[in-house]
């Protein structure tokens, strides 16, 4: 009787994955949720090799001119390029009347490697809702 007992209690203990399995198990779950993370949380419109490894990602160059008062706005906008938010764009800010950002960076053609600047064309969705 009590040598059924271990014996059935051994069978229960061997239908539970071993310590080893477990080691296994844990690093490879930390590294798909990290593989999972920067996928996310890195932009649309960088490379793989970028949003995984920070390899290969592109040279946003931002121009223009920023008030000094306005740099935050300037940090913000190149932020949002080093993220991979952004392939390309433009922005321009008044402020009583007086122009205090002109902001244009990246890339206009992605394929070709045309730079974004001041004299490139854009699709403009939606500009006249301000104005109903």
């Amino acid at each position: 009787m009590k040598n059924e007992k271990s014996t059935s209690r051994k069978k229960e203990f061997e239908a539970y994955p071993s310590i080893s399995t477990r080691s296994y198990f844990f690093p490879i779950s930390v590294l798909i949720f990290i593989i999972i993370y920067k996928l996310l949380t890195f932009g649309p419109f960088a490379p793989l090799p970028c949003r995984l490894l920070r390899i290969g990602c592109l040279d946003m160059k931002v121009q223009g001119y920023v008030a000094p008062e306005f740099i935050d706005a300037k940090k913000a906008y190149v932020k949002y390029f080093e993220n991979g938010g952004e392939v390309g764009s433009s922005v321009a800010a008044y402020y009583n009347g007086k122009l205090v950002v002109d902001l244009q960076g990246g890339y206009a053609d992605l394929e070709a490697k045309r730079e974004y600047d001041e004299n490139t064309m854009q699709f403009v969705f939606s500009s006249t809702k301000i104005m109903v």
